[in-house]
Order: C-alpha cells, then sequence, then structure tokens
C-alpha cells in the first residue's frame, strides 16, 4: 500500500472526529506562535480544519493546504477551500 492508498482510508473522516484534548492543545499553541503572514501553506491539509482556524483568527490573507488524500481534498472543497 503506498502512502496516498494508506492516506485516502487514514483521512477520509472529519479532523474533528479525532480531536482530544492534546491535539486541542498543540492546534492552541501552534495558533499563538503564528504571527500574521499574507500567505501560510498547509501541508497535509486534511479537511481544513486548520486552514480556517488560521482564517478565522486572521493569522493570513491566503491559505493554501496541500494533501495526498483524495477524500481529505474533496472534504477541503466542500468546505469551499478551492483549487486555483
Amino acid at each position: 500500500m503506498d502512502t496516498g492508498e494508506f492516506n485516502s482510508q487514514r483521512y477520509n473522516k472529519p479532523f474533528v472526529n479525532y480531536l482530544d484534548k492534546f491535539t486541542t492543545i498543540r492546534i492552541n499553541k501552534m495558533m499563538a506562535m503564528l504571527q500574521y503572514n499574507k500567505q501560510v501553506l498547509d501541508v497535509g491539509c486534511w479537511d481544513g480544519y486548520i486552514m480556517q482556524k488560521i482564517l478565522d483568527l486572521k493569522k493570513a490573507h491566503y491559505v493554501f493546504g496541500i494533501d495526498n488524500s483524495k477524500p481529505a481534498i474533496e472534504m477541503c472543497h466542500k468546505k469551499n477551500f478551492r483549487q486555483n
């Protein structure tokens, strides 16, 4: 099984299904450390959960995400994160 196939199986559910206390703490610390940037790239963006958080907190004007899981990318598209 290649990584794309593995990730398509692993990341076919929304990120919030996997949030726990420790993941939430890590994300909040990451958001606190993130300075405003015009553009941010989220590598391994899953369903866009962290991209949306970056935008909501006004940490960037544009957020781009990449992922090698087709279901994850489809979930991003459903949240109106679009490919340009």
